[in-house]
């Protein structure tokens, strides 16, 4: 008889003789998953003659439990299941991460600290195309999961938006989606509404695009802002008027920037409404528009172009039980005209809590 080498483990329907050692599995609250473990020799054939027993070895907050070779997945965390025979001395494990399921699914834009939530509608003209944007999986307390299989997009109506998914080439120069295929670029095709939407593990969410039939015409311009595009209200700051006098602040009051458009051909400024909307109201506050739409004057003559301010909120956070932010919170301000690309302006606002005292 062939000597144990080591333990393996298969999951759910795999046969034995399918058995992998060092596994990990990822489980959603509620469900079930069975293995079974065998005794393998070094050549990697399975030797069914040889006992193995299971037993949980290692159990977070009780994460899992098992019973004869099922194990169910009671409450989020982690766990280890050691697979042993005692006859041939040796041992193999399974590493078991529990989550909760997923509740919702959320739209992101931008990168790492600067992502911002897309809320919707995205304008397009036909034949434009929207910036890169990331579907994101979410448990019920708000916490990100990583789907197990890759998302899947589609839209409501091809004839108004499509969407693709980004994919990079592999060592073999063969396609293959990026991050489970969780990013996807929107495309215009036709005047109308449609929703896009992308699903992991069962569970869609979708986002709003409105098309509006036009070519792109126009090109929006916005001038840099005066600090960066960064607020910082600090604590830290001596809050007795009487000493120094240096209060707790934001750094800039407001932001302001000044907005153009300009034809696509000619490249001469023209006239015309701009749309300005924020991602988030409660990160910063627009001022210098009406309803939202800034009426963008045609120049010949050396005419100012309009200016926008930008407010970070709260306005007072010293008025209210204001907390402090753990890290910044970011918002995006869109601008948007028919015919042109919308431009995106990015804005990091935070609340620095005082030092604590000695």
């Amino acid at each position: 008889m062939a000597q144990a080498h080591h333990i393996a483990i298969a999951i759910g329907d795999a046969d034995k003789k399918d058995a992998t050692a060092g596994l990990s599995a990822t489980m959603r609250v509620g469900e079930e998953l069975m293995i079974a473990a065998v005794a393998g020799a070094q050549s990697g054939k399975a030797l069914d003659g040889i006992p193995v027993t299971l037993a949980i070895t290692k159990n977070d907050d009780e994460a899992i439990t098992l019973e004869d070779g099922v194990i169910t997945a009671a409450g989020a965390g982690s766990a280890e299941i050691t697979a042993a025979s005692e006859l041939a001395g040796i041992a193999g494990k399974l590493s078991v991460t529990v989550t909760k399921p997923i509740d919702k699914i959320v739209f992101m834009m931008g990168e790492d600290d600067d992502a911002t939530e897309v809320k919707g509608p995205v304008i397009l003209a036909a034949g434009q195309s929207h910036a890169e944007i990331t579907a994101m999986a979410k448990d019920a307390d708000g916490v990100v999961i990583d789907p197990r299989s890759d998302w899947s997009w589609e839209s409501t109506d091809t004839g108004v938006a499509t969407v693709k998914q980004k994919t990079e080439k592999n060592m073999a120069g063969k396609d293959v989606l990026v991050m489970k295929g969780a990013i996807g670029t929107i495309t215009g095709a036709g005047s109308g509404d449609a929703d896009i939407m992308a699903t992991a593990e069962g569970v869609s969410g979708s986002i709003a695009v409105s098309v509006t039939g036009q070519t792109k015409t126009a090109f929006i311009r916005a001038s840099t802002s005066n600090n960066g595009n960064i607020f910082v209200w600090d604590r830290g700051k001596d809050t007795d008027p009487d000493t120094d006098g240096i209060q707790p602040g934001w750094n800039n009051a407001n932001t302001m920037f000044q907005v153009f458009l300009y034809d696509i051909v000619s490249n001469e400024r023209i006239g015309g409404p701009v749309t300005l909307t924020t991602s988030d109201a409660t990160v910063v506050d627009i001022q210098g528009s009406t309803a939202g739409v800034l009426e963008v004057t045609a120049t010949s003559g050396g005419t100012a172009a309009p200016t926008v301010q930008i407010n970070p909120m709260p306005a007072d956070p010293e008025s209210g039980p204001t907390a402090a932010d753990a890290t910044p919170r970011t918002a995006v301000v869109s601008l948007t005209a028919t015919g042109a690309d919308p431009v995106r302006i990015f804005f990091s606002v935070q609340i620095k809590a005082a030092p604590m005292a000695n």
